[in-house]
């Protein structure tokens, strides 16, 4: 089972814990995960709008402004073109929309809540495109998803490797794409009718399976867009999936002639089960596979500080433990920066790890002892994380080329008995290494080793 938030709440009868509702997983989901083929399109209820994050909706707060009654129904684009009306403008409406993001992202506690569903989604390698009616930002910043808003940035990004996100009510940080009032939601469907990304989102409905997550029943979104996708296909649209909390889904999903099943339970929770079965499966590592990565850089670390401490001059070999620890340190920071992008998985780790193999024989054919020591530290770093944590104990730090297999040094001192022997292991290296350093006219110089092939 993977690890995450969602198991470690230790609040009796947490309300939140309660919406996460047990279910069967479809096994058509997991193939289509598996093989790629899964999309994901959400609504605000797995962002700003979902529960515990604000007393109240957006929704709820402008009809509050205007001192509309409860009693009295309005739909979302109605409410905000009224709003919209002077002595309000449409900048008004943004500022609020803006304000109410931005207020999300000063408390962790809020944001962390905001951004659950994107947490979860982040390190699920095979969703690779998302659509959104969310104005906010948070799967570009959880998930590293490159925002795609116009016909102009599909021409732009389509071929691109990573994760895309589709704003199809666009973007806080494009104002002008923002939908909200009639005129607005107009003219996106217009686009959706007859632009490239509604014709991509009409050529999933119809290829892959699609989880809708974060609607309502009687969202002015979710109608609208089912309308019109369901014209658009002439009514061949394939079973869809809704993530939902309203036990009577499945009645109004049939009154509303909508071909879809529902799968009752919070979004993440459903994102949290899905990773289960790919851990299961061996298709992506458990959240928590990825603590203790922090421990061991902040090890390498201190062990760098002490050796490059150690003058070059007089100890030539030490130039390779410098660059073996670059090369782990790199590998760490890069786990650690990149997790959320859902590359590091176990098929894509074991292709890394081979790669190096080829890199380290042909920088060691033409003698290019530093980056040799360099890659085999970067190779370490993606092994350790294929190991368990119970394993990754006691790992080599320093390097001395031709002793045993070079990385299988633990400690300074291990190092230092014998680093006195370095050119009977290695001549060549330790030659090498004696040209390089005989250079240096200080012994407070450092050799270092950026991140670059």
């Amino acid at each position: 089972m993977t690890s995450s938030k969602l198991d470690k709440c230790t609040v009796p009868q947490c309300e939140r814990c309660k919406l996460n509702q047990p279910f069967d997983l479809p096994d058509v989901i997991v193939n289509a995960c598996n093989t790629g083929e899964l999309i994901v399109f959400a609504g605000a209820g797995i962002s700003t709008e979902s529960m515990g994050v604000y007393p109240s909706s957006f929704y709820q707060n402008i009809k509050d402004e205007l001192k509309i009654p409860d009693t009295k129904n309005i739909s979302f684009s109605k409410l905000m073109t009224q709003y919209c009306k002077s002595p309000r403008s449409r900048k008004e409406l943004l500022l609020e929309i803006k304000q109410r993001i931005d207020y999300v992202k000063t408390f962790p506690e809020l944001y962390n809540l905001a951004t659950k569903f994107h947490q979860e989604l982040s390190t699920i390698p095979h969703i690779h495109e998302i659509f959104t009616t969310n104005w906010d930002d948070f799967f570009e910043r959880e998930c590293n998803a490159v925002p795609v808003v116009t016909g102009e940035d599909f021409a732009i990004f389509q071929d691109i490797p990573g994760r895309r996100v589709f704003k199809i009510h666009g973007s806080i940080y494009n104002y002008g794409s923002i939908v909200a009032t009639e005129q607005d939601y107009k003219k996106c469907y217009k686009r959706l009718n007859t632009g490239i990304i509604g014709a991509k989102l009409k050529t999933h409905l119809l290829s892959k399976v699609m989880v809708f997550v974060g609607f309502s029943f009687d969202d002015e979104d979710f109608q609208q867009l089912y309308k019109l996708l369901k014209k658009q296909v002439k009514g061949i649209i394939p079973n869809l999936f809704v993530i939902t909390l309203d036990k009577n889904a499945d009645k109004k999903l049939k009154s509303m002639k909508i071909n879809a099943t529902p799968i009752i339970t919070s979004g993440s929770f459903f994102l949290h089960r899905l990773k289960s079965k790919l851990v299961e499966d061996m298709q992506i590592f458990p959240d928590d596979h990825f603590e203790g990565i922090q421990k061991m850089l902040n090890l390498v670390m201190k062990e760098h500080a002490k050796l490059s401490k150690l003058s070059l001059v007089t100890h030539p070999d030490a130039l390779y433990s410098l660059t073996f620890q670059d090369g782990l340190q790199h590998a760490f920071q890069h786990i650690l920066s990149n997790r959320h992008t859902g590359i590091y998985y176990p098929e894509r780790i074991m292709r890394v790890i081979d790669s190096y193999d080829f890199i380290i024989k042909q920088n060691r054919k033409i003698g290019n002892y530093p980056d040799v020591s360099y890659f085999a530290g970067y190779q370490l770093g993606q092994i350790l994380l294929m190991l368990e944590k119970k394993d990754r104990k006691n790992f080599p730090m320093y390097y001395i080329h031709g002793y045993k297999n070079g990385p299988e040094i633990n400690t300074y001192k291990e190092f230092l008995k014998i680093e006195k022997d370095a050119a009977k292991y290695h001549k060549s290296a330790h030659k090498f290494a004696t040209k390089i350093t005989s250079k240096f006219k200080s012994d407070d110089l450092v050799y270092h080793r950026t991140p670059f092939l």
